[in-house]
């Protein structure tokens, strides 16, 4: 394998694109008013990555250099860079290519230790790096070290890939009860759409009510009508307590309202487009970590300039359990301030308003009833149906962005 150039190297840390990709979504122009505010920010980020991340040399000299017990610090470095780079959703670095990817394969397979389970510590962090990094070609060096060893490490690889070579690993070797190896599995069935749902149902009807949780979630993720059944099977058992009914639900209702209904087509953009747009949510409604009212009073301009084009991310901040996490305070300081927006934005967010009737938690429904009547006139319920047949009986099928 080829020494890898100082060139890329440099690629590999520093040189995140900035550009955006316009086929699907975003135009010219308003890619640039978005990088223009969220530049600073991602930059920011891509230092924190500096600062706590090493350049990385050719894998197989330095891990031959290395001592054995620090062999698998190359792949691990390269890993969780990859990682922070999806945790703060900026681009993972195109400098991790599948040269790159190769050479960490090659130390799953020649794995250093005076002991079989150093071998084994060294093989799943390997296993884990690849997954973080989300490269196709890693996935068998993945199911391998699942299939094999099956520790924590190399189940958490999981999270970072969608491929469906990995239902049949999950389904013959997870303990469907046990958290740390069970969540990234359902990350991963959750992003293979479809396809996952039969193994999804087991997490549903499982005994950890965490993870029959994280199940109904990422069934209402994937939005597919074959969900439903699932979703009304668990509502109706005698067993399920009345949270989880509550979240299955508010599920099969949102699921209903966007793929029977279809009040609301989200938007599409490409994958760098929403990490774009993400951040730019985050800048209004924290003034990206620091105080910057004018960064914030421009960033509420720019999604209103874009409409129909930023409401997925609007929407994914009134829900309820993006508030505990995420930026910008609880839900009494962001659920008003992202409505009063979708007021701003005016006709073009009435589909993602009724979208947001559906939510579990009363104080969504309310504020969103709230704009409703600023931007209709009407005086209607906090209701989904009342809505829904008052925006059929107004003439419009569906609030999508044709």
């Amino acid at each position: 394998m080829k020494t890898i150039s100082r060139s890329v190297l440099a690629i590999l840390f520093i040189a995140l694109p900035m550009a955006s990709s316009y086929a699907q979504g975003l135009t010219p122009k308003e890619a640039a008013m978005v990088d223009d505010v969220v530049r600073h920010r991602i930059k920011k980020i891509q230092a924190r990555i500096m600062k706590q991340r090493k350049l990385m040399t050719n894998i197989r000299k330095l891990s031959k250099r290395k001592q054995e017990w620090q062999a698998w610090q190359p792949a691990a470095q390269v890993g969780w860079c990859a990682r922070e780079c999806r945790l703060a959703d900026v681009p993972v670095p195109v400098g991790i290519d599948d040269e790159v990817v190769a050479d960490i394969i090659w130390q799953y397979d020649n794995a250093y230790g005076t002991t079989e389970h150093d071998k084994q510590y060294h093989r799943e962090e390997v296993a884990r790096a690849l997954g973080f990094i989300g490269n196709p070609k890693g996935v068998p060096t993945i199911l391998r070290a699942i299939s094999t060893h099956g520790g924590h490490f190399a189940w958490a690889a999981l999270q970072g890939i969608a491929d469906e070579r990995a239902i049949p690993v999950i389904e013959k070797h997870l303990d469907f009860n046990l958290q740390q190896d069970a969540f990234p599995a359902i990350a991963m069935l959750e992003q293979v759409g479809e396809i996952g749902i039969p193994t999804l149902r087991r997490f549903v009807f499982g005994k950890d009510r965490a993870l029959k949780n994280r199940a109904i979630d990422a069934l209402l993720n994937i939005e597919s009508p074959k969900a439903i059944p699932i979703l009304e099977e668990i509502i109706i058992a005698e067993e399920t307590d009345e949270a989880t009914q509550r979240r299955a639900k508010t599920a099969v209702a949102i699921i209903t309202a966007r793929k029977l209904d279809r009040v609301w087509t989200p938007y599409e953009l490409s994958e760098l487009e929403q990490q774009k747009l993400k951040h730019l949510g985050a800048v209004m409604l924290s003034g990206a970590d620091t105080p910057d009212w004018e960064l914030e009073s421009r960033s509420a301009k720019i999604f209103v300039s874009l409409g129909a084009k930023g409401l997925p991310i609007l929407r994914e901040a009134m829900r309820s359990d993006s508030h505990v996490d995420g930026p910008g305070g609880p839900y009494w300081i962001i659920t008003p301030k992202v409505t009063d927006l979708l007021v701003r934005i005016g006709n073009d967010a009435i589909p993602c308003l009724l979208d947001a009737l559906n939510d579990e938690h009363p104080h969504v429904r309310k504020y969103s009833a709230k704009a409703l009547k600023r931007i209709t006139g009407q005086s209607l319920r906090a209701d989904y149906e009342t809505w829904r047949d008052w925006w059929r009986e107004y003439g419009i099928l569906e609030g999508s962005r044709e």
